[in-house]
C-alpha cells in the first residue's frame, strides 16, 4: 500500500471474541494517505520515529482499542502531525494503560469536525484543553468527564461551531442514580455562531429540561432544535396507560440493587407544570427558534412532553416548522388522535408555515381517528393546508 501511494483507507472488521489486531508497519508505512478509517479493531503501537501522516485531512476510529502503554501519547501525535486534519471522529476509542489515566489532548486548529464519544464508564483520557478555532460543527459525548474542569474547558474550547449534537448517557439513567442533574450547567461561555442544535432529554425528569434551558441560554441564536426523547429503565421496561399510579415496584438500580423505589412520588416531583416552564424558560430563550422537532414521543406516556410543547408553541414566536414524532402502534390510535387534535387547538405564538405531526407507524394513516379528522378540519381553519400525518 505504501509504494502505491494509498491516498484513502478504511478498514472495517466483525467483533468476534478475540478482536483483530492491524498489522503495524503495513499501516504506518502509508505516508500519503489523506483519509483513514479505522473501525472495530486494537490498533498497534507506531515504531519509534513515526512521523505521522503529514497529509492527513479526515480520522475516524470507531471501537478501536490501543492496548499498550503511551496509546494516549500516540493518538495525540497522530492528530497533531496531521496539519491539515479537517474532520475527526473518536468514536467509544479505548486506552488501555494498565492504570490511571494516561491523559492526551486534540490539538488541531484546522479541525471543522469533531465526533467524539466516550462510554460513560471509561475515561480514555482525551481532553479539549485549547480552542478550536476553525470547528464548525461538534458532536459530544462527555460524560465521564461531567462535573469536572476538563468538562468545562471541552465546551469552551468548542464554542466557535455553528452545529452542536450533545450526547449524554446518564439522561437514561437519572431515575436510578446520583445523575438526576442538570448536565449543561456550569456551561458560561457564550456559543454565539450555533444555529442547530441536537439534544437528548427525559421529559420524566425536570433536571433534564433545565438542560435545555441552559442550552438556549449560553447559544441564544439557535434556529433549528432536534431533540430527541430518552426513557429511565423503568419506563422502557413498562408502560400503563396511567403511569403515574402505577402499582408495580421497579428496581432503583439497574445494576442489581434490591433497593426499591416508590414510583409515584419519582413521577409527581417531576411532573411538569405551566409554572414551571415559565419560570425556567422564559419567552425570550425562543426568540430565535424557527424550526423544531421531537422524536420519539410516546403518546401514552406524554403529559409532560406535552406540556412542553403546547409551552414552545405558545412562546416561539419566529417558528416556522414544527415536526413531532410519536411512537405507537394501532392500539394507540385513540390516544394519537387526542394527542393530535390537543397540539392543533393550543395556543400559538406564531403561525408556523408547517407542522408534521406523524407517527413512526405509517399504518396508522389508513386508520385515522375521529379526533385526528377533527385536527384537520382545525388546522385548515386556522393555518391553511400545510400539515401531515
Amino acid at each position: 500500500m505504501a509504494r502505491k501511494g494509498v491516498q484513502d483507507l478504511s478498514l472495517e472488521f466483525s467483533l468476534g471474541r478475540k478482536p483483530c489486531r492491524l498489522p503495524g508497519p503495513a499501516l504506518f508505512s502509508c505516508a500519503a494517505l489523506v483519509r483513514l478509517d479505522i473501525e472495530q479493531c486494537d490498533m498497534p503501537a507506531a515504531p519509534p520515529g513515526f512521523p505521522g501522516f503529514p497529509n492527513l485531512e479526515r480520522l475516524d476510529l470507531v471501537y478501536v482499542t490501543l492496548p499498550f502503554a503511551g496509546a494516549g501519547t500516540q493518538l495525540e501525535h497522530l492528530i497533531v502531525a496531521a496539519e491539515k486534519l479537517a474532520v475527526l471522529k473518536l468514536s467509544l476509542v479505548i486506552t488501555t494503560t494498565g492504570g490511571g489515566v494516561d491523559t492526551w489532548a486534540i490539538r488541531a486548529p484546522k479541525l471543522r469536525e469533531l465526533f467524539i464519544t466516550m462510554a460513560m464508564g471509561d475515561d480514555n483520557g482525551c481532553r479539549i484543553p485549547m480552542p478550536l478555532p476553525m470547528l464548525e460543527e461538534a458532536t459530544i459525548s462527555f460524560d465521564r468527564l461531567f462535573g469536572t474542569q476538563d468538562f468545562l474547558d471541552a465546551f469552551q474550547n468548542i464554542s466557535t461551531v455553528n452545529k452542536l449534537c450533545f450526547i449524554s448517557d446518564k439522561v437514561r439513567l437519572t431515575s436510578f442514580t446520583q445523575f438526576n442533574i442538570n448536565m449543561l450547567e456550569g456551561i458560561t461561555c457564550k456559543f454565539e455562531n450555533l444555529r442547530e442544535a441536537c439534544l437528548t432529554i427525559d421529559f420524566g425528569q425536570r433536571s433534564n429540561v433545565l438542560s435545555l434551558a441552559s442550552l438556549l441560554k449560553f447559544a441564544p441564536h439557535i434556529e433549528h432544535l432536534c431533540i430527541s426523547i430518552a426513557y429511565s429503565e423503568w419506563d422502557e421496561d413498562e408502560i400503563d396507560e396511567d403511569p403515574l399510579n402505577s402499582e408495580d415496584e421497579i428496581d432503583e438500580d439497574p445494576l442489581n440493587s434490591e433497593d426499591e423505589i416508590d414510583e409515584d412520588s419519582l413521577s409527581s416531583e417531576d411532573e411538569i407544570y405551566e409554572y414551571f416552564l415559565n419560570s425556567e424558560i422564559s419567552s425570550y430563550l425562543f426568540a430565535s427558534l424557527k424550526y423544531v422537532s421531537l422524536t420519539e414521543v410516546k403518546v401514552k406516556d406524554n403529559s409532560n412532553q406535552m406540556c412542553f410543547m403546547k409551552h414552545l408553541l405558545s412562546k416561539a414566536r419566529s417558528l416556522q416548522t414544527f415536526d413531532v414524532t410519536f411512537v405507537c402502534d394501532d392500539e394507540s390510535n385513540e390516544w394519537y388522535g387526542n394527542a393530535w387534535g390537543e397540539l392543533m387547538e393550543c395556543q400559538k405564538a406564531s403561525l408556523p408555515s408547517c407542522v408534521d405531526i406523524k407517527t413512526d407507524n405509517r399504518r396508522l394513516i389508513s386508520q385515522t381517528h375521529p379526533a385526528v379528522d377533527a385536527a384537520f378540519v382545525l388546522w385548515k381553519k386556522y393555518f391553511g393546508t400545510c400539515y401531515t400525518v
